[in-house]
């Protein structure tokens, strides 16, 4: 069976952006178009409505669509949810691919559940997320996948799963390539050393913030009285957010300076804040201004594009898929 789609990258749409979302998130699909690259972006509502309420989940979808549009994403956008129906079915046939155990080795898996405090807790939902997971790439067929650190596991179950589902059912589904993407590791901005995130409010700076409230949480940002190791992480951690917000070399090179300076023990640390805040109030204004110039109807007509260019794709795997499943036998082990 050939590839699908050349690249494609879900976003879970649980709460507006972060500035950290962005960065690791819509820029690099940015990059890549200017690469000369297709993309394909799936709004990962199913994914989002296992920690979340779907009905916020999809004005959450509603919202990071028209994000998308205002950031310039040129590539397609669809909805998970529109394909329900094909992402239950090929998740049912990997199912009985792998283990329990395998699934809970994830990184990511394990932290899902540890912020439901213990397995105890976690729902069903949650504990079969690497499965939806693995049936939206296998649904897609894309040539590559970009992946961070982080989903570099999950890239690797499914490559495993695939590999399973065409020993099982003399198939031949394609495992896609993965395109290693390296991102800033963006940091809360209340020290605490965990990654900057939604499910962290007090340590985040988030896209639909009124930009005089951004630069404040810049100005509040935790560092240290002393330079040192800690000094250097806060400096470091502003400057990726100012690097991943603006491409203005003068700006960029001159917040820079002032960072060396702090780390060298020159005392410019509200110099330092006042500049970052300078550029994360531009780019939100900028963001802002061009996500209200977007309407809800705009907003649907893409989706329902996206949904219309997908539909053709997916309909074609999971015909596929149900015709191995459920029509070959078991091939003999030797």
């Amino acid at each position: 069976m050939k590839y699908g789609i050349e690249s494609f990258t879900g976003i879970r749409p649980t709460a507006d952006l972060t500035v950290a979302n962005y960065i690791g998130a819509v820029k690099p699909i940015l990059d890549q178009e200017t690469d000369g690259h297709d993309s394909a972006i799936f709004l990962a509502e199913l994914h989002a409505a296992t920690t979340n309420r779907p009905a916020e989940v999809m004005q959450h979808s509603h919202e990071l669509t028209r994000t998308l549009i205002a950031s310039g994403v040129r590539g397609e956008i669809y909805s998970q949810r529109d394909a329900q129906d094909l992402v239950s079915e090929v998740e049912m046939s990997l199912r009985g691919l792998t283990t329990v155990s395998r699934l809970l080795r994830l990184p990511t898996l394990k932290e899902k559940v540890q912020q439901s405090d213990n397995t105890e807790n976690a729902n069903v939902a949650l504990a079969m997320y690497p499965m939806m997971m693995a049936a939206d790439i296998v649904l897609a067929r894309p040539a590559e996948v970009p992946t961070g650190k982080d989903q570099k596991p999950h890239l690797e179950i499914t490559n495993e799963l695939i590999r399973s589902f065409n020993r099982e059912y003399d198939a031949d589904l394609p495992e896609p390539q993965m395109r290693e993407v390296t991102l800033p590791n963006i940091l809360s901005l209340d020290a605490s050393g965990r990654k900057m995130s939604k499910s962290y409010p007090k340590g985040a700076v988030f896209l639909n913030d009124v930009p005089e409230i951004g630069r404040r949480k810049i100005m509040k940002a935790v560092t240290a009285s002393e330079p040192g190791p800690e000094m250097d992480v806060a400096i470091d951690n502003l400057l990726s957010i100012a690097n991943g917000l603006s491409s203005d070399e003068d700006a960029l090179g001159e917040v820079a300076q002032i960072g060396e300076d702090i780390k060298s023990g020159e005392r410019r640390m509200k110099e330092f804040k006042e500049n970052i805040g300078d550029i994360v109030v531009g780019f939100l204004v900028d963001i802002n201004d061009k996500r209200d110039s977007i309407s809800d109807e705009e907003v649907r007509v893409r989706i329902a594009q996206g949904n219309e260019w997908f539909r053709p794709i997916g309909e074609e795997t999971a015909a596929y898929v149900r015709d191995r499943y459920w029509n070959v036998p078991t091939l003999t082990k030797s």
